[in-house]
């Protein structure tokens, strides 16, 4: 009997370690949602960071995970109280992951993390294009990278952060757990009746409700985005700055396939803007920028990780950068 117990739990150990998507954890056709892994330890081999950054109500700041193809039930939040490591991250990045499955109030996370490792970057795959009906009533789009188009909006932003739009099919929720729109120089105000052309974020569920997070400002377009005229998501990319690490200069250089509107940033390892270095219309071709290790305000910044950030029409590329003094 001892030894039937023995392979009964090697059996039901390996089969939670074993490695697996991040679709094999979301999917579901159980009404309530709640994963079929749920408290298992499990190990994704391959996902890609698609968010940094998510602090809802002050919390500890936590990243977002997809299956690297994407699609409905690829995606997953990420929570741990080690921030270090979670400010490094970036979009893009490759990694492995071991970590419980959890159920926070219907939204399904990974904690207790026991290893996360990048192991190389690709392209972020396009957002899933959705109505905003089906933003607000769909469990398929959990933690998934979606966007929406030609939204106006029905209810401004409450004391919450939280504001209403439609495409004309139903009201959506668009919350600010990523930043807030106040914040921004100068800041976004939201107003019923507002358009946007296209709204890009991750879907959350809180509350009994789904909502739509936009990771950054270059998430919301104020124009439409159906005219054709977008870009590939791997048609702007960094090639990377030179020297690096640098002090107190360095170049960095990014090559455009066709001519768009672009803003080039420089984030620090929190994710809060120290200066933006380009924004406008940019022709195709080569492109460098200088950052001379400057502020907004002209300060001289301290040594330490950075991140150079393009942001265009169909995504955002990042490039880590490091400034030793």
């Amino acid at each position: 009997m001892k030894k039937i117990l023995a392979v009964i739990l090697f059996v039901v150990m390996a089969y939670s370690l074993m490695a697996m998507t991040i679709h094999d954890i979301q999917y579901t056709e159980e009404p309530g949602g709640d994963s079929p892994y749920m408290e298992q330890v499990v190990t994704i081999e391959e996902a890609v960071v698609t968010a940094v950054g998510w602090t809802p109500n002050s919390g500890h700041a936590s990243f977002f995970l997809a299956d690297p193809m994407g699609g409905p039930w690829c995606g997953i939040m990420v929570y741990d109280y080690d921030e270090a490591y979670v400010w490094s991250l970036a979009e893009g990045d490759l990694v492995t992951i071991t970590a419980t499955v959890d159920e926070y109030y219907g939204f399904t996370e990974l904690g207790f993390v026991e290893e996360c490792e990048v192991i190389g970057s690709i392209p972020v795959h396009e957002p899933l294009m959705v109505t905003t009906l089906e933003l607000s009533s769909s469990e398929s789009l959990e933690s998934c990278l979606v966007k929406v188009d030609d939204v106006t909006v029905t209810a401004a932003q409450n004391g919450y952060g939280e504001w209403f739009v439609t495409d004309g099919s139903g009201a959506c929720q668009v919350d600010d757990s990523f930043f807030y729109l106040d914040d921004i120089d100068p800041p976004i105000v939201i107003e019923v009746d507002d358009f946007w052309g296209r709204l890009v974020g991750i879907v959350d569920y809180s509350y009994d409700e789904y909502g739509l997070h936009p990771r950054y400002p270059e998430d919301m377009y104020p124009n439409s985005g159906n005219d054709g005229s977008e870009l590939d998501a791997s048609s702007a990319i960094i090639r990377g700055n030179y020297p690096n690490p640098f002090n107190p200069t360095t170049q960095i250089e990014y090559s455009l396939d066709q001519t768009t509107s672009i803003t080039f940033s420089i984030f620090d390892i929190e994710g809060r803007l120290v200066k933006t270095l380009y924004q406008g219309l940019q022709e195709r071709g080569d492109h460098s920028v200088i950052w001379n290790g400057n502020d907004r305000q002209g300060n001289a910044v301290a040594s330490g990780i950075y991140f150079s950030r393009l942001s265009h029409s169909k995504g955002v590329d990042t490039h880590k950068i490091l400034l030793l003094k």
